[in-house]
């Protein structure tokens, strides 16, 4: 994959940094260099002090370092309308650093020259890490985990002066779920007018794939035997992405991001449909899971009947595996009563 490049200008030369990868699953090994151009010479001007330990006289001196910064953090922030007769407007905020680590490429007590200076590294990233998430706002609710990597050439001493160039960095999580083939069984009751029993109907559904990324195609086979009294009119099949965040209290939100309906079954009909759709490649975010924000994809089925009403869930278990782009896992399904 290209290496990803971004220059900065700030003065006394420009910062260069480039990347192996577009994106990283928790503890990969990222590989990169910095390159720094120098336009106007950097140049000390401490002097030596004679008769200290030399870890004080770095202290003392002004010296050049050169390094990289890894730095992670999650947070979360929305207002809560008074309630109870109150006017106070509650505001519930959590933030967390997931990791802050530094990485000395070059430290020198002399001058930086002018031209073209490239250092390698390589750095390896805790394993644990949730994904990379932004709610963009939705719901007026942030909601963010967010990595970033930083080069920068510090003059450190007298004055700390700074050069410096900092970007986001795309972090997955690792693989850690089942991968055994999702499905489930329901058996429902099914009334008319919420009250008047009209039998029952059983519906059966399992996932073609225990995991899904953007682009794949997912099939849900769903068997239905209606034995009732009652004709489904239709089934219809919801994608939704559910975001939980946690600061002092829960606040749950969730969203259709694609449905799509097919044919109903007659009363005393059995029948096996498929619900055939294809992710987006740029339309999702990872599921994910830290400390204060959860994200997790459900598919809703929705068996709708003439004048009743029925309930059925069932549980899908997957997640995904491998460097994919934007991963993306299924949790959960549940086939729902509404009324038609």
């Amino acid at each position: 994959m290209p290496s990803r490049r971004k220059v900065l200008n700030h003065g006394r030369g420009a910062i260069q940094l480039s990347l192996d990868k577009a994106h990283y699953i928790s503890g990969d090994v990222i590989t990169g260099s910095v390159c720094v151009n120098v336009t106007e010479l950097i140049k000390c001007n401490g002097t030596s002090i004679k008769r200290i330990p030399k870890a004080i006289a770095l202290r003392l001196l002004w010296h050049v370092e050169i390094a990289i910064y890894f730095t992670g953090r999650e947070q979360v922030a929305w207002k809560e309308d008074p309630s109870d007769g109150k006017n106070e407007v509650r505001y519930c905020t959590n933030k967390r650093v997931i990791v802050a680590q530094k990485l000395v490429l070059k430290n020198t007590l002399t001058k930086l020259c002018r031209g073209e200076h490239t250092y390698s590294f390589q750095y390896q990233l805790p394993y644990g890490l949730p994904s990379t998430f932004d709610n963009h706002g939705d719901a007026d609710i942030l909601a963010k985990i967010e990595y970033f990597i930083k080069g920068a050439v510090r003059i450190k001493g007298g004055t700390n002066q700074c050069l410096q160039n900092e970007q986001a960095l795309l972090v997955y999580s690792n693989f850690g779920g089942s991968v055994a083939r999702c499905k489930a069984e329901k058996e429902c009751a099914v009334r008319l007018l919420y009250a008047i029993p009209q039998g029952k109907c059983t519906l059966r559904a399992a996932a073609n794939k225990p995991f899904y990324c953007p682009g794949d195609v997912a099939q849900i086979q769903v068997d239905i035997q209606n034995p009732s009294r009652q004709r489904i009119r239709s089934l219809e099949c919801r994608l939704c992405r559910q975001l939980v965040v946690a600061a002092g209290q829960i606040r749950q939100v969730k969203r259709t991001i694609y449905s799509m309906e097919l044919p109903g079954v007659a009363a005393g009909a059995t029948t096996t449909q498929l619900l055939s759709f294809q992710f987006a490649r740029t339309a999702f975010q990872p599921s994910t899971e830290g400390s204060y924000i959860r994200v997790t994809y459900t598919i809703d089925i929705v068996a709708n009947f003439a004048w009743a009403i029925s309930k059925c869930a069932f549980q899908l278990q997957s997640a995904h595996d491998g460097p994919m782009v934007h991963p993306l896992s299924i949790e959960s399904a549940a086939v729902r009563r509404r009324m038609a």
